[in-house]
């Protein structure tokens, strides 16, 4: 009794597969490209993030020095020295 149910249960899923072929080739088609977008768009994004953390540390870093610049200058202008107000390109004398 189970061989026959079984083969019944066969029979009409091949020809719902046979019936409906285009339908399920489809939605395999679909879940194929969503499943390659996460897997090439997570990775990427990621990475993307990771460079604008960096891009934002770098940033960060340099506008650090330059602050620490701005001040030592500052600092040497209030002592009088020439170097607080030309930094290291002082002018030439004529």
């Amino acid at each position: 009794m189970k061989n026959v149910v079984g083969l019944f249960v066969a029979i009409i899923l091949l020809g719902w597969i046979i019936s409906y072929w285009e339908v399920i080739i489809c939605v395999a088609l679909i879940a194929a490209l969503i499943w390659g977008m996460y897997a090439l768009g997570v990775p990427w994004w990621r990475k993307r993030q990771a460079r604008s953390v960096d891009r934002r540390n770098g940033e960060t870093a340099r506008r650090s020095a330059l602050a620490a610049r701005a001040q030592i200058q500052h600092e040497q202008y209030l002592v009088g020295d020439d170097r607080g107000l030309y930094g290291d390109y002082r002018p030439v004398d004529l």
